[in-house]
């Protein structure tokens, strides 16, 4: 195991010291000043020595048993690049929130929906990486979207449907803390390099999809509190219903009615505001005549201004 600590501020080093003197022939360890993830993931690449690659952030959680099943995996299939499993998502004490069973992976549907596809735990073989390079440092968020693209060019993937990895989902993460235009803008990057270059005809078939959906996306990470009770737009992510356990099975049926009664309830309070209208409506025009005589009595040489304050409150032209 090489442990790379990413200019870390807590006791990361000295409980990294603690176990490469209890374990010298099983984990090395190295720490420089913050340079990044996918800087440091390329260094930790550099150093790995293994015919197997994998790696884990800070928060993911390798779960036991999975390197020798995902390992025998490669082993059986060796026309296959990477294995990578199903995960389970955890808060910050550990407890399971939900288990994601990612789809078969396809170039075409990641490059469709988005989606990385692959999450945390996977093994690829080093030659492969040693095939299309580390990760692209000049990418902050989605290194691995980009990464797994270009990895899946030169053989498959295959996954594991069994939850052998974790991510930790809090407010401190990367992805959920730090969202922003920036994190939108290289969403969109990702797709406009990738099509303007020469692409397959299936990635040439769902290119519509791709912008469309990166820009929703984009759209999700760029503007605060979306999809709150009450607010003008609402998304409803079909995909995330076909892989998350705890969404449960997707319901047209059910959707549609509570969209209908979304849209009723919509109707109901414009009907109300349109009500109270007409009733303003009524008492200004009770008041106009009063309005209006007032002006009329109003000495010549404030007339202008009277006009103007009544026209205000009558809500015309003077």
């Amino acid at each position: 195991v090489l442990v790379l600590d990413d200019g870390s501020t807590d006791a990361t080093p000295e409980i990294l010291a603690r176990y490469a003197a209890e374990h010298p022939d099983r984990l090395s360890w190295e720490r420089h000043e913050n340079i990044g993830q996918a800087r440091t993931l390329n260094r930790g690449f550099e150093g790995a020595r293994g015919e197997l690659v994998g790696y884990l952030s800070s928060d993911d959680v390798q779960l036991p048993g999975s390197v020798s099943r995902l390992a025998g995996v490669l082993a059986d299939e060796p026309e296959a690049v990477l294995a990578y499993p199903a995960y389970r998502v955890i808060d910050s004490e550990g407890a399971t929130l939900d288990t994601i069973t990612p789809p078969a992976y396809s170039r075409r549907e990641s490059v469709r929906l988005g989606d990385t596809i692959v999450g945390p735990g996977a093994l690829f073989r080093r030659a492969a990486l040693e095939r299309v390079g580390g990760w692209d440092s000049s990418l902050r968020y989605l290194g691995d979207l980009d990464f797994w693209l270009r990895l899946a060019e030169i053989g498959d993937f295959r996954l594991v449907p069994e939850p052998l990895a974790c991510w930790r989902r809090h407010e401190g993460a990367l992805t959920v803390a730090d969202q922003g235009i920036a994190m939108a803008r290289e969403r969109i990057r990702i797709v406009e390099e990738l099509y303007a270059g020469e692409v397959s005809s299936d990635l040439t078939a769902v290119r519509t999809q791709a912008y469309r959906n990166a820009y929703i996306l984009a759209a999700v990470v760029a503007g605060p509190g979306l999809n709150a009770a009450g607010e003008r737009y609402h998304l409803s992510d079909s995909h995330a219903r076909t892989v998350s356990e705890a969404s449960g099975p997707a319901d047209p049926e059910a959707k549609l009615a509570e969209m209908r009664e979304r849209v009723a309830a919509q109707r109901a309070t414009i009907s109300e505001l349109r009500e109270s209208n007409e009733q303003l409506k009524e008492a200004l025009a009770e008041r106009r005549p009063l309005l209006r005589r007032a002006a009329e009595l109003t000495p010549a040489p404030l007339r202008p201004y009277a006009r103007r304050l009544f026209a205000r409150r009558l809500g015309s032209a003077p």
